[in-house]
């Protein structure tokens, strides 16, 4: 089988990122904005005490809250493209605390729940590499949860896609270790696939 054909023939499975920082929708705006701080993150997926996806939450979520004042309602944004799914990563150190000294009279009373977002976009873990890259480009998104009977499973981004693509074409696909995402190469995560299967 070539590289172009090896490629295509995994799945979302084999490149995802399995640890996902989420946020239960019970939580206050407050301990949102400090969990995502300290991971360095601007936005997570929702669920409820099930365990199950409810939506997502990002730092725009934060500062339409904001923006709107003490005593305007929250109300979920219905955007076509919630920025959780269409934003780069970013790193949220230190202006959630600024907020939070600011504006705790805004926060206070509310949950994740009041200001979260629909998870509109998702895919199935056996959904095929190709089909994926097709999903990423035509919503015009750079992430999209990996959802399996409504549980997460995990995320996977267009770097990963890039990732899987440069990894195809290096002949060093073989090496052992972990991205920095705790994630093997794909080439050992496919053989392992193969081997359980």
């Amino acid at each position: 089988m070539g590289k172009r054909e090896a490629l295509w023939a995994l799945c979302v499975r084999d490149i995802m990122q399995r640890h996902v920082v989420t946020v239960r929708d019970s939580a206050s705006i407050r301990e949102r904005a400090r969990l995502l701080e300290r991971e360095g993150i601007g936005g997570a997926p929702v669920i409820d005490d099930g365990g199950a996806v409810t939506g997502v939450v990002s730092a725009t979520d934060i500062v339409r809250l904001v923006a709107g004042g003490p005593g305007t309602p929250p109300g979920p944004a219905h955007e076509e493209r919630p920025d959780y799914f269409v934003a780069p990563e970013i790193a949220a150190k230190g202006y959630f605390r600024v907020l939070e000294r600011r504006w705790a009279s805004v926060f206070a009373g509310h949950t994740v729940r009041d200001i979260m977002t629909p998870a509109r976009f998702a895919v199935r873990p056996d959904a095929m590499i190709a089909e994926t890259a097709r999903f990423l480009v035509r919503a015009g998104i750079h992430r999209a949860l990996v959802l399996e009977r409504g549980r997460l499973r995990g995320i996977v981004t267009a770097m990963d896609v890039l990732r899987a693509v440069a990894e195809a074409d290096s002949e060093d696909t073989t090496a052992g270790g972990t991205d920095a995402h705790g994630s093997a190469p794909v080439s050992r995560r496919r053989r392992a696939m193969r081997t359980r299967r």
